[in-house]
């Protein structure tokens, strides 16, 4: 029944005009440090502007790792648009949470002011170990020195050091040791051009693993990200990137795709999302895509390393 008046509401509102705002969560138990999936959707006809505001780092005692409104999208055989905003969440300390009523204000071209309100959401943190798991054993005392006759540790670590030493001497001797040449690194641009050539040519989506895929893709354009930076590409979430390259000179195509090459991933990886064929393309094109806006930075970078 709250389903069918769910329903009913959702559809009266939309055909009298007024835009409707509603929200849902993937899962309301989940437990600690588990990544929970957190959607605010919009129904609005054309006519409509809206302030659309993010969450914050900090949510009450919930971290948010990722919080993004999407590109506006028509919803087929209503003539409705659709936005989303698509927040990442996660608590680290056991209890019970509300998520707290949503709000966002708009008006229309009549002049008509309106603030919309989703309903406040319970969430559960559990601990990972459920009831009649074992917990885990205490910790064994350590063994002191004093349990081992000094005398022969002594002696056996001797004997020990001369036996390496003279195992090398007789090795430098014969002239069997030889100089170990380090294989160069190659350049940022090759290496990952080379890597997503692998990848998109192997058979993880034809076999059904998306969130492998996408967790490799995503390292690949990050480890990249680090070798044209500088910077721990491969230890850094998608914020940190963001926040990173704001302060970069870099042209607006770039942030636009990064956003959604990374806003893609983070779905698949964290939030259990099953992507369509589509946007696996469209993944691999954007990865594609955001190493040609960079290509002229690595040919800067080859040439200092030349030039050193």
């Amino acid at each position: 029944m709250k389903l069918i008046y769910l329903t009913l509401l959702l559809t009266s509102a939309i055909t009298a005009g007024e835009p409707v705002l509603t929200a849902k969560v993937d899962r309301n138990r989940a437990n600690i440090g588990d990544l929970i999936m957190y959607s605010v959707d919009l129904h609005f006809e054309e006519g409509w502007s809206f302030d659309l505001l993010s969450l914050d780092k900090k949510l009450g005692e919930a971290t948010v790792h990722q919080s993004k409104w999407s590109k506006p999208e028509r919803v087929q055989g209503t003539g409705l648009q659709k936005i989303t905003m698509t927040s990442v969440l996660s608590w680290y300390k056991l209890g019970s949470y509300t998520i707290p009523a949503f709000e966002i204000k708009g008006s229309n071209s009549d002049g008509a002011n309106l603030t919309l309100e989703t309903r406040a959401i319970d969430i559960e943190i559990t601990s990972i170990l459920e009831e009649g798991d074992m917990a885990l054993s205490d910790s064994k005392p350590q063994i002191t020195m004093d349990e081992f006759p000094l005398l022969a540790v002594t002696l056996g670590a001797l004997l020990v050091v001369s036996l390496l030493i003279f195992f090398f001497w007789k090795r430098i001797k014969s002239g069997d040791i030889l100089e170990i040449q380090e294989v160069p690194q190659l350049p940022p641009l090759d290496e990952v051009n080379i890597r997503l050539k692998d990848l998109v040519s192997s058979s993880i989506l034809k076999e059904g693993e998306y969130k492998k895929f996408y967790v490799e893709i995503s390292h690949i354009i990050r480890h990249f990200y680090g070798r044209i930076f500088s910077i721990p590409g491969d230890e850094m979430t998608s914020y940190e990137l963001e926040v990173y390259f704001s302060d970069e000179t870099l042209p607006g195509e770039f942030h636009e795709k990064n956003s959604d090459f990374s806003s893609l991933c983070d779905r698949v990886k964290f939030a259990k999302y099953e992507p369509r064929e589509a946007e696996n393309n469209e993944v691999v094109n954007l990865a594609y895509r955001l190493i040609h806006i960079l290509k002229p930075r690595c040919i800067v970078e080859d040439s200092d390393a030349e030039t050193r």
